[in-house]
């Protein structure tokens, strides 16, 4: 999904819901908008909606994430990877999040998604690319 077509797809009804679920770890910004993209402080998370949750009654109970196909699970799951964005790129603040769906119309995957934009604004002593080289990510070779 691009960041023009999320915004299309943006569910007002969704993004007031989800506001009980953004982490207390995160300092909301209301000067920031989700709806103006930056390349390098607008960031997106998507989750298959088709699926339940990967979950087992462990991970449930550590991070609240039933393994059902709805709200219950997708909410907390976008919660905690809105979490891991914030701390993983050392933001300042976060816009308030975004909520986009899809419904998978003509074969395509159905997702719910979020979209926001972090204050990524160096510490004192560092530029941008110090805080971003931090950053990994794990894949399958």
């Amino acid at each position: 999904m691009t960041y023009k077509k999320c915004l299309t797809c943006v569910d007002p009804l969704a993004t007031a819901a989800f506001e009980r679920y953004v982490p207390s770890a995160c300092h909301v910004d209301q000067t920031l908008s989700a709806r103006d993209f930056h390349p390098y402080w607008t960031k997106g998370v998507s989750i298959r909606t088709d699926l339940p949750a990967p979950s087992n009654d462990r991970i449930e109970r550590l991070t609240g994430i039933p393994a059902v196909a709805d709200e219950r699970a997708w909410y907390p799951w976008l919660a905690l990877e809105l979490k891991k964005l914030y701390e993983g790129y050392g933001a300042r603040a976060v816009s308030p999040p975004l909520i986009w769906r899809t419904n998978g119309h003509e074969g395509s995957v159905p997702l719910i998604g979020l979209i926001a934009k972090f204050d990524l604004t160096p510490k004192d002593g560092q530029e941008l690319e110090d805080q971003t080289a931090s950053m990994a990510v794990l894949a399958p070779s």
